[in-house]
């Protein structure tokens, strides 16, 4: 009798999957009418979207994804309900919390909470094309919507992380979220101070992302001064000079906060020593062994560092086979492919460089600080997103030069 209830109630929580499905296509149908995109971009929002809550069942009932340790944590924490304490890192304690009202939503089932999850990365990407659009200040054109969301369905890693108990929906949200905030800061300062302020409150489900997202507030904020200061140019510079020393001790104290280490010379040596001795029995931590005590040596292995990790698994700071995680091995092919659709349009790239400039700072600030080449793929997402849009971008233009051209 036991038996045959938990099928029944296994078989309610999948019914209630499908339900779950539709309340969620709301999130398909704000991009819909903010874009009025054609048949053919709509068909393909919705193709990923379902395919997307198609892989959620998929991973729930047969464990496709690969293994990783700290999804254990994610299911505990969504199975008891509770906020956890001081006994789990500060980004995991902060993800407890956000995620709270959402897992009440997913009725603490996991593959209800990976539909829910899927919803998240949905509108934020729809996040991504409204900080987009602010930048370019125009909508996007429906060629560019099109290869946009084409791209996001074939990007291979997206499928083991987004439709599963991981929080990385959420960090995706949170970096498309202050993104957002920050061109829309850009835009219009006085409106966009807020929004700029709690983008960087939510983006500590992942605390290491503060590393990036303050320097990016501080820098929006001297662009800001220094396009509405009345001044001449030699006042305007020391005011810029006066403000830049209490951001920077404010960064390094936050820094050391979030992170435990004195921020100096050796400061990424001793974070990266302490992760790759707390996992160096696994086979996939790397750059451990390298040494930080010239200015040299940190210029040297932080360009190390971002190769390894824009470019894993291919072995930059390992030994191991490059086939031995296949799916990371594909992940790197649509890296490359996107890489090469931007290469082959750089002429135009110089329309959008700040936002260039903003995807790939994201990129090496991030890898300086990751130490498990298998988690390199699903932790340069939310960055990469930033290259993926821009490809679509610059593809269109071409698409269109050779239209014109052609008529003309």
């Amino acid at each position: 009798m036991t038996m045959l209830w938990e099928e029944a109630s296994e078989g309610l929580f999948l019914l209630l999957s499908f339900i779950y499905v539709i309340p969620l296509c709301f999130v398909i149908l704000t991009i819909y009418l903010n874009y009025r995109p054609d048949q053919k971009s709509l068909s393909i929002i919705l193709f990923g979207f379902f395919l997307f809550c198609l892989m959620a069942i998929l991973e729930y009932e047969y464990n496709l994804a690969p293994f990783a340790p700290d999804v254990l944590f994610y299911e505990k924490i969504l199975e008891s309900g509770k906020i956890v304490g001081a006994e789990y890192g500060k980004s995991v304690r902060f993800y407890s919390f956000i995620s709270f009202f959402p897992g009440l939503l997913a009725l603490r089932h996991p593959l209800l909470f990976s539909i829910l999850n899927v919803a998240i990365y949905f509108f934020a990407l729809h996040l991504y094309i409204r900080a987009f659009e602010i930048y370019i200040g125009k909508k996007i054109r429906e060629k560019v919507l099109f290869l946009f969301f084409g791209f996001i369905i074939l990007y291979p890693y997206s499928y083991w992380v987004i439709p599963t108990p991981h929080r990385e929906a959420y960090a995706i949200f949170a970096f498309a979220f202050f993104l957002y905030s920050l061109m829309f800061f850009l835009k219009w300062p006085r409106k966009g101070i807020l929004f700029l302020i709690i983008s960087n409150f939510f983006i500590l489900v992942r605390y290491q992302l503060i590393l990036i997202t303050l320097p990016f507030s501080i820098l929006a904020m001297y662009i800001i001064l220094w396009r509405k200061a009345k001044l001449d140019f030699p006042l305007r510079a020391l005011i810029m000079f006066l403000i830049t020393l209490p951001s920077l001790l404010c960064f390094i104290k936050l820094a050391q906060f979030f992170t435990g280490f004195k921020l100096n010379l050796n400061f990424l040596g001793s974070l990266r020593q302490f992760n790759y001795e707390l996992y160096s029995a696994s086979g996939f931590a790397y750059g451990g062994d390298l040494q930080w005590d010239t200015p040299f040596n940190v210029l040297r292995n932080s360009f190390l560092l971002f190769l390894q990790y824009l470019f894993a698994p291919l072995p930059i700071l390992h030994n191991n086979n490059v086939f031995q995680t296949f799916l990371l091995f594909l992940d790197l092919i649509f890296v490359l492919l996107i890489l090469m659709i931007i290469l082959k349009n750089f002429y135009n790239l110089r329309h959008y460089l700040f936002w260039f400039f903003l995807s790939f700072i994201s990129l090496f600030i991030s890898s300086l600080y990751e130490f498990y080449y298998t988690a390199t793929a699903r932790h340069r997402i939310p960055f990469f997103l930033m290259l993926v849009l821009l490809a679509s971008q610059l593809w269109s233009d071409r698409k269109a030069e050779v239209k014109c051209a052609y008529r003309q």
